[in-house]
């Protein structure tokens, strides 16, 4: 096996935390497939440990609301995670209610965030 030298210009993330976001905008520059994002999210996770105790939830909400047209695919990587159980559900409302778009007024994130909630109730 030979080891690759790490290049200079790429920050290596030392926290699970930094990991997960930076697992995040990686799989949404590259486009992955839901599937793809969660075979590579519970590589990342210690065995037996959820994604609630890194805020798995909150930081793919931030990611998905972070405009003022909500990111579709940043949603379907939170629906998979909670389908796959690697969030839980009560996390992910409590995230909901908790996560404020940079534009609070944005009728379209807000709809997005409504229309989630809906599915699952």
């Amino acid at each position: 096996m030979v080891l690759e030298p790490l290049s200079t210009n790429t920050p290596v993330p030392t926290t699970t935390s930094s990991r997960i976001k930076a697992l995040l905008l990686q799989a949404w520059r590259e486009r992955w497939s839901e599937v793809e994002f969660g075979r590579n999210i519970k590589r990342l996770l210690p065995r037996g440990v959820s994604g609630d105790v890194y805020h798995l939830a909150e930081a793919i909400l931030r990611q998905a609301v972070s405009g003022p047209v909500p990111n579709a695919l940043m949603m379907t990587y939170l629906e998979h995670c909670l389908g796959a159980q690697v969030v839980s559900f009560g996390t992910v409302i409590q995230t909901v209610t908790e996560v404020q778009p940079p534009d609070a007024t944005s009728p379209a994130c807000s709809l997005c965030l409504l229309q989630f909630l809906a599915k699952f109730m």
